[in-house]
């Protein structure tokens, strides 16, 4: 059975932090590819005129903003991206690991036996040495010895197993990973999509920018209450999918990279499997998840002219053909992998180091 190895404060607090971090860090490249996907050239009044223009491309996009905007204005939409990235962030670390916890739990979605990551020990030395070394200095319980030296033998060879994983997440089977990652983005997404809508024109330029409150009210008067919740279809879509396949390929990353360090003698740290293996997650998710992605802005930017999925493929098609769904890909790629090198380095480094202090 799987432990629980941080409290849930210190998973809010890492991935808060990690929401932060990449917000900040990327929100160019999310304001970029929103320009690029929605079809529309601001220059020209939001008309689809400019969709042949140079909107369409990334450097004459970026010129353009810094020509009209300044510098600023590639961090334009900033706020209510971290309105929503660091709660959003800060939930879903927490409510994965609760998911993968209650999941580690069954048979089915727990993986048995437990693999452990040994990439935080040094070149040459084995899980079975550590606990071994660990246990040493404890003697050994006989059939007369105290309860007190046998719980204290196992709580030493309990800690340095712990030690010698590189993450603090329970290990689940890749269907546990897929299912945990899929329900844990969509309830997020689901709970924060008013945000996301408002995000969206931010970004795009088509609407005035004022305060979030303001852009709130602007929302539910245009709108109406079911604005708030425009283009989730196309967001859970996106979302659980890409959700479900990221973890599935970030623990296949983690034990794979893990496992080859070791035997290699290599001993690479536990930041550096988790980045290579958050950027090759990203991508690959990434790329298999930007038609839902383009969709789900077109119903968000423009919702009168794409009140369904149904219309906002069909006028996708007949505006760029089948390359249309995968506008401002490289941008959303390249986005996703830093901010999941980012986030996920900086959420499990935070849980090692105050799991360590806890162990100490």
């Amino acid at each position: 059975m799987a432990k629980r190895e941080n409290k849930a404060y210190q998973h809010l607090a890492s991935g808060g932090l990690s929401g932060l971090a990449s917000a900040i860090a990327l929100q160019p490249l999310d304001l970029i590819k929103t320009r690029l996907q929605q079809g529309v050239d601001v220059k020209a009044g939001g008309h689809a005129s400019g969709i042949k223009g140079k909107g369409r491309e990334i450097i004459p996009t970026v010129r353009l903003v810094v020509q009209e905007e300044g510098w600023r204005g590639l961090w334009k939409g900033t706020v209510p991206t971290l309105a929503r990235n660091v709660p959003g962030v800060a939930v879903y670390f927490y409510l994965l690991s609760e998911i993968r916890y209650g999941l580690s739990q069954t048979g089915f979605f727990s993986q048995s036996p437990t693999t452990l990551i040994p990439s935080a020990l040094p070149p040459g030395s084995t899980i079975s040495s550590s606990i071994s070394e660990a246990s040493r200095h404890i003697p050994s319980p006989s059939p007369s010895s105290s309860p007190e030296i046998a719980n204290a033998a196992s709580s030493a060879a309990t800690t340095a197993n712990a030690r010698s994983s590189s993450s603090t997440l329970p290990k689940l089977s890749s269907q546990g990973n897929i299912v945990a990652g899929a329900v844990a983005r969509t309830s997020v997404g689901f709970v924060l999509n008013p945000i996301t809508v408002l995000k969206s024109r931010y970004e795009s330029g088509l609407y005035p920018t004022g305060s979030i409150v303001q852009a709130f009210r602007d929302l539910l008067v245009t709108d109406g209450l079911r604005g708030m919740f425009r283009g989730f279809t196309a967001t859970a879509a996106r979302d659980a999918p890409y959700a479900g396949m990221y973890m599935a390929f970030y623990e296949k990353g983690k034990d794979v990279l893990g496992r080859s360090s070791w035997k290699s003698g290599l001993g690479l740290p536990s930041a550096m499997i988790h980045t290579v293996s958050g950027m090759s997650a990203a991508m690959l998710a990434t790329l298999a998840t930007s038609p839902a992605d383009t969709i789900k802005t077109r119903m968000q930017v423009l919702p009168k002219a794409n009140p369904t999925i149904r219309a906002a493929v069909t006028s996708i098609f007949q505006e760029r053909g089948l390359s249309g769904f995968f506008a401002g890909s490289s941008l959303r790629i390249s986005r996703k992998a830093a901010s999941s090198a980012i986030g996920w380095t900086v959420y499990e480094g935070l849980l090692l180091a105050l799991r360590d202090k806890q162990i100490v």
